[in-house]
C-alpha cells in the first residue's frame, strides 16, 4: 500500500512539474520571439517590431508590438512625434482587403532613457474591402482580419529635441522594421 501511494505521489509531482514547465515555455517563446526579430538601428536609436503570435483565427485580436530604445551616451533624450512614434503598413496577400493606419497628429514629447525601451502594443487594425473602384477606402469587412495571409511592416518616425527648442536632427528619424508575416485561419 505504501508503494502505491509513493508511486501516486511521484506521478502527481511529475505532472505538476510538467505543467509548470509548459507554462514557462510560453514565456520563453514570447521572449525568444522578441529576440528573434532583427532590430533596426539608426544613430543612437534601435527599433524592434514583432507580433504576439504568428497564427491567428478569425475574431482573434491581432497585436503588433513596437519598441524604440535610446542606446546613446546621454542620461536621457527627448523625442517629439505624432500621437505615437509608431505606424504600420499592413497587406493581405490576395489584395482583396485594404488597411488604413490613421492617427491624430498632435505634437507629443517623450523622454527615453538608455536601457528602457518605449513599448507600445497596437491592436486596432481593421480590413476594408478593396472593390477595385477609385475610392480611397471601401466598405469595412465584417471582422478586423478576415482569413488570409498577411504581411506587416512596423516603422517609427520622430524628431529629437526638447519642448520649445529646435530639433537636433534636420530630417525626421525614420526607422523601418523588417516585414513580418502572419496568417489568420477561418
Amino acid at each position: 500500500m505504501k508503494r502505491k501511494s509513493k508511486g501516486l505521489i511521484m506521478g502527481v509531482l511529475l505532472l505538476v512539474i510538467a505543467m509548470q514547465l509548459a507554462g514557462c515555455s510560453e514565456v520563453l517563446q514570447a521572449m525568444n520571439k522578441r529576440e528573434s526579430v532583427s532590430p533596426v538601428q539608426a544613430s543612437d536609436f534601435v527599433h524592434r517590431f514583432y507580433l504576439e503570435r504568428d497564427d491567428y483565427k478569425e475574431g482573434d485580436q491581432v497585436t503588433f508590438i513596437s519598441e524604440l530604445e535610446y542606446v546613446g551616451d546621454r542620461k536621457s533624450v527627448t523625442i517629439n512625434h505624432a500621437m505615437s512614434p509608431f505606424y504600420y503598413g499592413i497587406q493581405e496577400s490576395t489584395g482583396k482587403y485594404t488597411f488604413m493606419f490613421v492617427m491624430p497628429q498632435p505634437l507629443i514629447h517623450t523622454t527615453l532613457y538608455p536601457g528602457k525601451p518605449l513599448i507600445e502594443k497596437y491592436s486596432n487594425g481593421w480590413a476594408y474591402l478593396n472593390d477595385g473602384s477609385d475610392t480611397i477606402i471601401g466598405k469595412p469587412a465584417d471582422i478586423p482580419f478576415p482569413a488570409g495571409n498577411y504581411t506587416v511592416v512596423g516603422s517609427t518616425d520622430f524628431n529629437v529635441g526638447e519642448f520649445g527648442e529646435e530639433n537636433e536632427n534636420k530630417e525626421p528619424m525614420e526607422l523601418t522594421g523588417k516585414e513580418v508575416a502572419f496568417s489568420v485561419a477561418p
